[in-house]
């Protein structure tokens, strides 16, 4: 939001998995995965965002701009990664724009 985004919904469900968030960047929409961890046993938040979840995360994009019948629309898929240590304090957030597999 901080960065002129426009929030359109938020824990979609098309038939390919859940999208936390989709937001608009002027005319594209951004559908964007959050990962969220409070220890750095597992590595990074983003490091969670396998090849196969961004292949899900686009074909449950692509079936949302299908339901919405806007077949050129642009878009693209962005993950926020949020470290909180031990589930308190103030979190890390990093934003990955347009992630690919």
């Amino acid at each position: 939001m901080e960065k002129g985004y426009l929030l359109v919904g938020e824990n979609i469900r098309p038939p390919y998995g859940e999208i936390d968030l989709v937001l608009r960047d002027g005319e594209t929409l951004v559908f964007v995965e959050v990962k969220t961890r409070t220890t750095r046993t597992f590595g990074l938040p983003e490091e969670a965002i396998t090849p196969a979840k961004i292949e899900h995360m686009a074909a449950s994009a692509e079936s949302y701009i299908q339901e919405l019948d806007a077949p050129d629309t642009p878009w693209r898929l962005d993950v926020v990664s949020v470290y909180v240590p031990g589930g308190a304090g103030n979190p890390e957030v990093v934003h990955i724009p347009n992630v690919q597999a």
